[in-house]
């Protein structure tokens, strides 16, 4: 095996024995300090110490759209507010396994473990491009001990979103501008916060780029990288009559969630004397 082959592998199980290690943590933690969570959803009928951890608030509106689609409710809160990537993958990975609701979050699961484990090797190649060796690397360990990085772990679509995020950039960098432009079409179709890229990729497009056809390329690349958000905007508009009331609803479905905290039911701990 080359000595690139032998880095890329070794930053692969890095990061998955990080996802291992974390999930271990976080039994253990559960187990000690059990939630009372009389309203949470469960991944089996049983509640599970275990792969309940991976399967809370947000992955039950993700385990909703991959099972019945989108459903729009005037006013309130509705699963339009999840952009659409993550669920597919949910629903495809999910139906390979048979269409129970347990195979559907494991499938969701599985899916942000491997973009995460992906995502790592990205980084460590864009990283390469500016970075010696040892440093790219540290990148890749920082993110992955990051605190809030056990998120990348959980049936949320931030995995998925970093995953095709990096390759944007990675690909811009190398001046791929098509294939990065699709990179970023699939971004901007997981995650609201994709259309935060298209500044910095225009940025990239426009440094990096050197005579007419690179230029238009690269402008092209960019656009691309909005389509996923377009095409979002445009299907909601279909469904709704509005292109932005996603965004009305994430704003309801937060309130929800505050409401649901401050009432205690998600927050109460038992601890055994």
């Amino acid at each position: 095996m080359s000595p690139s082959r032998q880095i890329v592998l070794r930053v692969a199980v890095f990061a998955l024995g990080f996802r291992i290690v974390s999930a271990i943590l976080a039994l253990l933690v559960n187990l000690v300090f059990p939630l009372d969570r009389p309203l949470q959803f469960t991944v089996f009928a049983d509640a599970s110490p275990f792969w309940d951890t991976f399967a809370r608030y947000d992955s039950g509106y993700f385990q909703g759209i991959a099972w019945d689609g989108y459903s729009p409710a005037a006013g309130g809160r509705s699963n339009i507010a999840y952009f659409p990537v993550y669920p597919m993958l949910i629903r495809f990975v999910g139906r390979l396994f048979g269409r129970h609701h347990a195979t559907y979050y494991i499938a969701a699961i599985a899916i942000a473990w491997v973009s995460f484990v992906l995502a790592m090797v990205v980084l460590y190649y864009l990283a390469r491009l500016d970075l010696p060796r040892r440093r790219a690397e540290r990148a890749v360990l920082l993110i992955a001990i990051f605190p809030f990085a056990f998120f990348f772990g959980v049936a949320y679509s931030e995995s998925t979103f970093l995953l095709f995020a990096l390759l944007a950039f990675y690909l811009f960098r190398i001046k791929r501008w098509v294939l990065g432009g699709l990179c970023g079409s699939v971004a901007t179709a997981t995650r609201v916060p994709g259309i935060m890229m298209l500044p910095a990729l225009a940025w990239v497009a426009w440094r990096s780029s050197t005579d007419a056809r690179d230029r238009a390329l690269a402008a092209f690349g960019v656009a691309l990288a909005a389509s996923g958000f377009a095409a979002y905007c445009t299907y909601i508009y279909v469904l709704t009559g509005h292109p932005f009331s996603g965004g009305a609803t994430t704003r309801a479905v937060r309130h929800g969630w505050r409401l649901y905290a401050s009432s205690g039911t998600s927050s109460r701990i038992h601890i055994s004397t």
